[in-house]
Protein backbone atom coordinates (compact mmCIF):
# COMPACT_ATOMS: atom_id res chain seq x y z
CA UNK A 1 0.00 0.00 0.00
CA UNK A 2 1.19 3.49 -0.70
CA UNK A 3 1.00 6.73 1.49
CA UNK A 4 1.55 10.09 0.96
CA UNK A 5 2.13 13.06 3.50
CA UNK A 6 1.47 16.30 2.14
CA UNK A 7 3.52 19.29 3.79
CA UNK A 8 5.79 16.47 4.53
CA UNK A 9 8.99 19.33 5.03
CA UNK A 10 11.48 17.83 7.29
CA UNK A 11 9.22 15.01 8.41
CA UNK A 12 9.20 12.33 10.70
CA UNK A 13 6.07 10.81 10.35
CA UNK A 14 7.24 8.82 6.59
CA UNK A 15 9.60 6.60 8.25
CA UNK A 16 7.56 6.23 11.02
CA UNK A 17 4.74 4.56 9.06
CA UNK A 18 7.13 2.64 6.28
CA UNK A 19 8.69 0.95 9.17
CA UNK A 20 5.50 0.16 11.18
CA UNK A 21 3.14 -0.22 8.95
CA UNK A 22 4.75 -1.06 5.88
CA UNK A 23 3.49 1.87 3.73
CA UNK A 24 5.71 2.66 0.14
CA UNK A 25 6.17 6.30 1.30
CA UNK A 26 5.95 9.53 0.03
CA UNK A 27 5.45 13.30 0.12
CA UNK A 28 4.54 16.25 -1.32
CA UNK A 29 5.49 20.34 0.34
CA UNK A 30 6.28 23.33 -1.67
CA UNK A 31 9.69 24.51 0.65
CA UNK A 32 13.11 23.10 -1.12
CA UNK A 33 14.60 23.32 2.17
CA UNK A 34 11.92 20.90 3.92
CA UNK A 35 12.06 18.82 0.78
CA UNK A 36 15.62 18.47 1.24
CA UNK A 37 15.38 17.17 5.16
CA UNK A 38 12.44 14.88 4.33
CA UNK A 39 15.17 13.42 2.58
CA UNK A 40 17.97 13.51 4.52
CA UNK A 41 15.54 11.84 7.50
CA UNK A 42 14.29 8.96 5.25
CA UNK A 43 17.86 8.36 4.45
CA UNK A 44 18.92 8.05 7.63
CA UNK A 45 15.95 5.75 8.83
CA UNK A 46 16.97 3.68 6.18
CA UNK A 47 13.50 4.03 4.52
CA UNK A 48 13.00 4.40 0.66
CA UNK A 49 10.75 7.22 -0.42
CA UNK A 50 9.98 9.68 -2.76
CA UNK A 51 9.81 13.23 -2.25
CA UNK A 52 8.40 16.16 -4.54
CA UNK A 53 8.70 19.62 -4.23
CA UNK A 54 5.67 20.90 -5.56
CA UNK A 55 2.19 23.16 -5.10
CA UNK A 56 -0.41 21.23 -3.51
CA UNK A 57 -2.74 22.11 -6.74
CA UNK A 58 -0.18 21.66 -9.62
CA UNK A 59 1.40 17.94 -8.46
CA UNK A 60 2.32 16.12 -11.28
CA UNK A 61 -0.14 13.77 -12.70
CA UNK A 62 1.28 10.53 -11.64
CA UNK A 63 0.43 11.38 -8.15
CA UNK A 64 -3.19 11.77 -9.02
CA UNK A 65 -5.05 8.54 -7.70
CA UNK A 66 -2.26 6.71 -6.87
CA UNK A 67 -2.52 6.05 -2.83
CA UNK A 68 -4.40 4.25 -0.12
CA UNK A 69 -3.71 6.61 2.46
CA UNK A 70 -3.06 10.51 2.97
CA UNK A 71 -2.10 12.56 6.08
CA UNK A 72 -1.56 15.86 6.50
CA UNK A 73 -0.68 17.70 10.00
CA UNK A 74 -1.10 21.15 10.11
CA UNK A 75 -2.01 22.01 6.25
CA UNK A 76 -5.97 22.78 5.58
CA UNK A 77 -5.98 25.12 7.85
CA UNK A 78 -3.27 27.23 6.51
CA UNK A 79 -5.91 27.93 3.64
CA UNK A 80 -9.20 30.19 3.06
CA UNK A 81 -10.86 27.99 1.32
CA UNK A 82 -10.60 24.51 3.50
CA UNK A 83 -12.55 22.50 0.93
CA UNK A 84 -10.27 23.48 -1.85
CA UNK A 85 -7.36 22.24 -0.58
CA UNK A 86 -9.24 19.11 0.61
CA UNK A 87 -10.20 18.47 -2.16
CA UNK A 88 -6.85 19.13 -4.00
CA UNK A 89 -5.42 16.29 -1.53
CA UNK A 90 -8.00 14.40 -2.37
CA UNK A 91 -7.18 13.95 -6.06
CA UNK A 92 -4.21 11.90 -4.87
CA UNK A 93 -6.27 9.32 -3.06
CA UNK A 94 -7.33 6.12 -5.03
CA UNK A 95 -11.21 5.09 -4.85
CA UNK A 96 -11.87 3.89 -1.38
CA UNK A 97 -8.65 5.93 -0.19
CA UNK A 98 -8.13 7.04 3.40
CA UNK A 99 -7.60 11.26 4.31
CA UNK A 100 -6.36 11.70 7.87
CA UNK A 101 -6.19 15.22 8.70
CA UNK A 102 -4.63 16.90 12.00
CA UNK A 103 -5.03 20.82 12.61
CA UNK A 104 -4.09 22.45 15.64
CA UNK A 105 -7.43 23.56 17.16
CA UNK A 106 -7.31 27.44 17.43
CA UNK A 107 -11.47 27.80 18.27
CA UNK A 108 -11.41 27.71 22.15
CA UNK A 109 -9.39 29.01 24.70
CA UNK A 110 -6.08 27.69 23.08
CA UNK A 111 -6.97 29.92 20.27
CA UNK A 112 -7.09 32.99 22.36
CA UNK A 113 -3.68 32.02 24.10
CA UNK A 114 -1.87 31.56 20.84
CA UNK A 115 -2.60 35.21 20.30
CA UNK A 116 -1.61 36.12 23.15
CA UNK A 117 1.98 34.86 22.52
CA UNK A 118 2.09 35.15 18.90
CA UNK A 119 -0.76 37.05 17.05
CA UNK A 120 1.46 36.21 13.54
CA UNK A 121 1.39 32.85 14.27
CA UNK A 122 -2.45 33.07 15.09
CA UNK A 123 -3.11 35.02 12.29
CA UNK A 124 -1.34 32.71 9.43
CA UNK A 125 -4.41 30.22 10.68
CA UNK A 126 -8.12 29.92 9.83
CA UNK A 127 -9.68 28.74 13.30
CA UNK A 128 -11.76 25.85 12.42
CA UNK A 129 -13.87 23.56 14.58
CA UNK A 130 -15.04 19.94 14.45
CA UNK A 131 -18.10 20.84 12.26
CA UNK A 132 -16.33 23.11 10.48
CA UNK A 133 -13.35 20.81 9.72
CA UNK A 134 -15.90 17.69 8.64
CA UNK A 135 -17.95 20.03 6.70
CA UNK A 136 -15.02 21.15 4.78
CA UNK A 137 -14.07 17.65 3.77
CA UNK A 138 -17.67 16.36 2.99
CA UNK A 139 -17.34 19.13 0.52
CA UNK A 140 -14.49 17.93 -1.09
CA UNK A 141 -16.76 14.93 -1.65
CA UNK A 142 -15.09 12.44 1.13
CA UNK A 143 -17.34 10.68 3.30
CA UNK A 144 -15.85 10.85 7.16
CA UNK A 145 -15.57 8.13 9.07
CA UNK A 146 -14.41 9.97 12.42
CA UNK A 147 -13.88 13.67 13.34
CA UNK A 148 -12.97 14.34 16.51
CA UNK A 149 -10.64 16.61 18.99
CA UNK A 150 -7.87 15.20 20.70
CA UNK A 151 -6.27 15.30 23.88
CA UNK A 152 -7.11 16.84 26.77
CA UNK A 153 -4.57 19.30 26.65
CA UNK A 154 -1.49 20.14 25.29
CA UNK A 155 -0.03 23.43 25.60
CA UNK A 156 3.47 22.39 23.28
CA UNK A 157 1.04 22.77 20.79
CA UNK A 158 1.93 26.50 20.52
CA UNK A 159 4.68 27.83 18.18
CA UNK A 160 7.30 30.69 20.08
CA UNK A 161 9.40 30.59 17.19
CA UNK A 162 8.94 34.22 17.26
CA UNK A 163 10.23 34.64 20.28
CA UNK A 164 14.38 34.95 21.43
CA UNK A 165 15.84 32.02 23.10
CA UNK A 166 16.08 33.58 26.27
CA UNK A 167 15.45 32.66 29.58
CA UNK A 168 11.23 33.40 29.29
CA UNK A 169 11.15 31.37 26.11
CA UNK A 170 12.67 28.40 27.81
CA UNK A 171 10.70 29.01 31.11
CA UNK A 172 7.02 29.32 29.19
CA UNK A 173 8.44 25.77 27.25
CA UNK A 174 9.01 24.07 30.26
CA UNK A 175 6.26 25.32 31.93
CA UNK A 176 3.96 24.08 29.65
CA UNK A 177 5.42 20.28 29.37
CA UNK A 178 4.96 19.98 33.01
CA UNK A 179 1.29 21.43 32.96
CA UNK A 180 0.58 18.89 29.98
CA UNK A 181 1.97 16.03 31.47
CA UNK A 182 0.37 16.89 35.40
CA UNK A 183 -2.85 17.06 33.05
CA UNK A 184 -2.41 13.78 31.56
CA UNK A 185 -0.93 12.14 34.62
CA UNK A 186 -4.28 12.95 35.82
CA UNK A 187 -6.17 11.63 32.84
CA UNK A 188 -4.47 8.67 32.76
CA UNK A 189 -4.34 7.74 36.80
CA UNK A 190 -7.17 9.66 38.27
CA UNK A 191 -10.08 11.02 36.27
CA UNK A 192 -10.97 10.76 32.81
CA UNK A 193 -10.99 14.60 31.28
CA UNK A 194 -12.97 14.25 27.96
CA UNK A 195 -10.70 15.86 24.98
CA UNK A 196 -13.48 19.08 24.58
CA UNK A 197 -13.40 22.45 21.85
CA UNK A 198 -12.27 24.64 24.71
CA UNK A 199 -8.88 23.16 25.76
CA UNK A 200 -8.24 20.20 23.11
CA UNK A 201 -5.20 20.76 21.17
CA UNK A 202 -5.71 19.11 17.78
CA UNK A 203 -8.58 17.95 15.89
CA UNK A 204 -8.19 14.54 14.08
CA UNK A 205 -10.65 13.85 10.96
CA UNK A 206 -10.58 10.88 9.33
CA UNK A 207 -12.25 11.24 5.78
CA UNK A 208 -12.76 7.93 2.64
CA UNK A 209 -12.88 8.90 -0.74
CA UNK A 210 -15.88 7.07 -2.18
CA UNK A 211 -15.68 4.91 -5.32
CA UNK A 212 -17.70 6.99 -7.09
CA UNK A 213 -15.29 9.50 -7.16
CA UNK A 214 -12.82 7.44 -8.91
Amino acid sequence: MELIEVGCAQSVYLPYFAKHFGFKVSGIDRSEMGCDRARTILEREGVKGEIYCVDLFSVPVQLIGRFDVLISFGVVEHFEQTAEAVRAMARLLKPEGRMITNIPNFTGVLGEYQKLLDRDIYNAHVPLSRESLASAHREAGLEIESCDYFLPICLEVYNLEGWPKHLLYWFTIRSHTAISRAVWFVDDHIVRIRQNRWTSPYINCVGRKPRAHA
